[in-house]
Parts: C-alpha cells; sequence; structure tokens
C-alpha cells in the first residue's frame, strides 16, 4: 500500500498551520499591547504581572521610560512575526503559489520582504537583549528573554538569510523562466 501525499495537500495543511500560529502571535501581540497601554495610562496591576505572567513591576517603579521601551520592543517584534505569518496566509490562500510555474514575480517579492521582516525581528531581538542585559546589570529583575519573546536573534539573522539567498535563486529563476517563455 502507497500513501501518495500531493503538494496541493501538504499546502493546505500548511496553511491550516500558519492560520493558527498567526492568530497565536495576533493574540500574543494584542495582550501586549493592551497591557503596556493599560499599565502606562491607567494603573500596573497590584500583583506585579503582566501580560503572560511577567514580572514588570520592579521595572516600572524603577522607571517608566525604560519600561515603555522594553514594552514597545516586545510589541514590534510580535507584530512583525504577525506580518510574516499574514503573508504567509496570502500567499497561500490566493493561490499565488503555483507549483507548475513556481518562479514568478509575486512569490520572488514575497521572499524578499520576507527576508527583511525576519531579519528586523533579528535586530530587534538582539537590540532588546543588549537593553534588558543593561538593566539587570544596574540591578533589575527582569524576565527572561524566552519569556518576554526576544529570544533567538541569530536564529531570525539565519532565516533572514537564508531566505535572501533563496530570493536570489527565485530572481534567477525567474528571469530564466521569463526568457525560456520569450524563445517559446
Amino acid at each position: 500500500m502507497d500513501i501518495k501525499i500531493s503538494s496541493q495537500q501538504i499546502l493546505r495543511v500548511l496553511l491550516v498551520l500558519c492560520w493558527i500560529i498567526f492568530i497565536g502571535v495576533c493574540i500574543d501581540a494584542g495582550g501586549f499591547l493592551v497591557s503596556s497601554i493599560y499599565w502606562s495610562f491607567v494603573k500596573p496591576n497590584a500583583d506585579g504581572f503582566f501580560w503572560n505572567k511577567l514580572p514588570m513591576l520592579s521595572l516600572y517603579q524603577y522607571d517608566k521610560g525604560h519600561f515603555m521601551a522594553i514594552c514597545l520592543l516586545i510589541c514590534i517584534v510580535a507584530v512583525i512575526k504577525a506580518s510574516i505569518f499574514y503573508r504567509i496566509i496570502v500567499l497561500l490562500q490566493e493561490n499565488k503559489l503555483n507549483m507548475a510555474k513556481p518562479f514568478t514575480r509575486e512569490v520572488g517579492s514575497f521572499l524578499f520582504l520576507t527576508a527583511w521582516l525576519t531579519i528586523m525581528v533579528g535586530f530587534f531581538c538582539s537590540y532588546a537583549g543588549k537593553y534588558v542585559g543593561q538593566l539587570t546589570s544596574k540591578g533589575i529583575p527582569m524576565s527572561g528573554m524566552k519569556e518576554m519573546g526576544l529570544a533567538g536573534s541569530d536564529v531570525w539573522f539565519f532565516m533572514g538569510a537564508t531566505l535572501l539567498v533563496i530570493g536570489f535563486i527565485f530572481k534567477r529563476g525567474i528571469e530564466l523562466q521569463a526568457e525560456n517563455d520569450l524563445t517559446i
């Protein structure tokens, strides 16, 4: 008995997975954003916990400027992650990925923009890591980078560089496919 899975079935499964991840990342980004606004303009929670049970009260009491900077970095990273998955959903749902002729301008522009977005996530995570390191060296107790959703800047840089290489390969494939279409 031989089980055959078509590429269309795999793309449908990936679309469902991307929707699940996108919804989760949007909830996370919205939670950080609402908690940041609430803590900044209304009042911090009495128990001192931020979104996802992050202990942020000591940072808030130390300096509201540092608190806002950390919140801004967390929100920027979460929103960029959500936009990456939104772009994947749009690519898969609008059937812009044609397996018969995969080298299209839409896929090429998707790869380049997604590569730059992942590099931006890596940059903001790296900057946040240095910023949190400076704050902890001043004696402010901080959550870990993983708990704040800012860990793995090296992975994001690597993924962005890989997508850029694939984007350049696709760019060359688009040129060859256009050249091939002209000769026929």
